[in-house]
């Protein structure tokens, strides 16, 4: 039996599908992207559907990461999963990236330490967004403060990230488990 897309797939494709006839009309990527800011203003992602006349539509950064935004907004909202390179996913500096992007929410993932903690973290394991290793679980918040995020930063944790996003982004929680 064929899997049914997760839910968030699902609200994005049912989004573009309802946007597809204003952004056909517009020209598309290149009409949305004529009505660009100026010189020196960051392009959010708000600018490219309403320039586009799509109805309102949230943007979620995934992993409080934005990935290039600009004139390559689309190709990293649709077609990557990964953000942006120089800052690392789940970060206080996402999280502020995300904002400056115009994300209204910022997903972000959450784990519990050794000692009940909790941080922001993806994966089970710490190998791939830092230089360190070990599991999230298995490691005391002390032992996490101690290694850096790739490419940088610090681990943060939820009470961090809470503050950093109060009254600027709504905040997805996504509570990740060992199981």
């Amino acid at each position: 039996m064929p899997r049914s897309p997760a839910p968030s797939s699902l609200a994005l494709a049912l989004a573009l599908l309802a946007a597809a006839p204003a952004w056909a009309q517009s020209g598309g990527v290149a009409g949305a992207l004529s009505g660009a800011p100026a010189a020196g203003q960051a392009l959010t992602v708000d600018d490219v559907f309403r320039s586009a006349g799509a109805p309102r539509v949230l943007v979620a950064a995934h992993r409080a990461s934005t990935g290039h935004w600009g004139a390559r907004v689309l190709d990293t909202l649709f077609n990557r999963r990964r953000g942006d390179p120089a800052r690392a996913e789940n970060s206080l500096a996402a999280i502020d990236a995300a904002v400056a992007a115009g994300a209204h929410v910022a997903e972000v993932d959450v784990r519990h330490t050794k000692d009940g903690a909790l941080v922001l973290m993806h994966d089970e394991d710490i190998r791939r967004t830092t230089n360190g290793k070990g599991k999230v679980s298995d490691l005391t918040l002390a032992e996490l403060r101690a290694v850096r995020l790739l490419p940088q930063g610090q681990l943060p944790t939820l009470a961090e990230a809470l503050p950093a996003a109060r009254g600027r982004v709504i905040l997805d929680l996504d509570l990740k488990t060992d199981r």
